[in-house]
């Protein structure tokens, strides 16, 4: 009698599994699909900037950033010595309001 159950539950899974199997490719195809579509856009995809950025002005914000960023370390120091430097809180605005602003004008919209 104890075989009975086994092989109702053994026929059961056999004819689910095909029907859960066949519910997991759309679910595959669609990863092999986004996997292929970065793939190309990385590869291959020449830099897209908005037609009215200025580059002169790109690149002087970027060594802003960069100037802004190497500046935080002995701010952050300070920090650790109870010490907060009044011009930290304008220094992070600053850094986050450009690195958006290099951003938008750098990385195409995602659609």
């Amino acid at each position: 009698m104890s075989a009975l159950p086994s092989t109702a539950c053994t026929m059961l899974l056999l004819l689910y599994l095909p029907a859960a199997m066949a519910q997991s490719r759309p679910i595959d195809q669609a990863w092999d699909r986004h996997q292929r579509n970065n793939s190309a856009m990385n590869d291959n995809a020449p830099l897209q900037t908005h037609p009215s950025v200025d580059l002169s002005e790109l690149k002087r914000e970027a060594e802003e950033l960069a100037k802004l960023s190497q500046s935080l370390p002995p701010d952050i120091e300070a920090l650790s010595k109870g010490l907060l430097p009044k011009d930290l809180n304008d220094k992070l605005k600053r850094i986050e309001k450009l690195s958006k602003k290099l951003r938008s004008q750098l990385v195409p919209p995602v659609n």
